[in-house]
């Protein structure tokens, strides 16, 4: 009975949304998708889960001498800040003056097309749909940029280090020291599934028995490495297996500023409808060494 519930309220959920195309009312649908979009974007990525987004408004940019949407970001005077580009400029730019700005740049899904008699056949959420496709790219992006920004911020730092021995939980205790001696603390570390699951082989003299019986059993995961909270991720294809990255606490490190949260944009022409999602978003960090990286 279940079963059929839900099926019934999954067609009910694509027949409305079809419906809402067929009387015009593509903004209406847009919005709903929308809404579906950003929550599943906030649960995935990791960019996001190291600087928490901040939505702001047109009316909190600064005005610039050109028309590129700008916040001015006022940062301790000691430290070297850095805009980093997204779209648009090659490498990050550097600010040693007690401002600096943070500007913004749009990124987009693939134009993805779809027949509305199509989408009338599936008994699954239609915005399930639209999450496994336009989502994921935009999540790609996201991490894919961040990920080389902080790679060329850490290089042109002189923060990029490396230890032999393999991965151990002492050699990943280098790259907390290595952060501490910044004088910033430890706020996460970014690592691979499959780095993760070296460190979830420590064995009980390591862990403890306790902790080391319930990861065995799957009844609990190691979310913290001595108080600091571990991000993994399986794009590894961005990440190399062999790295770890360490970021101070996000007060510390930067900002993540969304001048436009994921929005989807539907369009329809004869039975085609189209749609593709794009943001405008801009990362700054405060402090050029509020992260580094670390090889294995």
């Amino acid at each position: 009975m279940a079963y059929n519930t839900e099926t019934m309220n999954v067609q009910f959920l694509n027949q409305s949304f079809v419906d809402k195309l067929d009387q015009g009312m593509e903004k209406e649908a847009g919005v709903a998708m929308s809404a579906f979009v950003r929550q599943k974007l906030r649960e995935d990525g990791f960019t996001r889960k190291i600087l928490e987004p901040v939505m702001i408004t047109a009316a909190e940019l600064d005005r610039q001498t050109t028309e590129e949407p700008t916040v001015i970001v006022e940062k301790e005077p000691d430290s070297v800040a850095a805009n980093m580009p997204f779209l648009g400029r090659p490498e990050p730019r550097y600010f040693t003056g007690i401002r600096y700005p943070v500007t913004f740049s749009k990124i987009q899904s693939a134009e993805f097309k779809k027949s509305k008699f199509e989408l009338a056949t599936y008994r699954t959420d239609i915005r399930t749909v639209l999450q496994e496709n336009s989502v994921k790219d935009l999540q790609k992006q996201e991490d894919e940029n961040f990920y080389y920004n902080c790679i060329a911020v850490a290089q042109a730092a002189g923060n990029m280090y490396s230890v032999s021995g393999g991965f151990t939980v002492a050699n990943l205790m280098e790259g907390v020291k290595y952060l501490v001696k910044k004088q910033v603390p430890v706020g996460t570390i970014l690592m691979t599934q499959s780095m993760y699951a070296d460190l979830l082989k420590q064995p009980s003299t390591q862990v403890g028995s306790p902790a080391a019986s319930e990861l065995y059993r799957g009844q609990a995961s190691l979310d913290n490495f001595y108080g600091f909270k571990i991000i993994t991720t399986n794009k590894n294809d961005i990440l190399p297996d062999n790295r770890a990255m360490f970021f101070t606490a996000p007060s510390y490190l930067g900002q993540f500023y969304l001048l436009q949260d994921a929005t989807v944009f539907l369009k329809t022409e004869a039975d085609m409808v189209s749609f593709q999602t794009y943001e405008a978003l801009g990362v700054g960090l405060g402090n050029t060494n509020g992260m580094i990286t670390l090889d294995f």
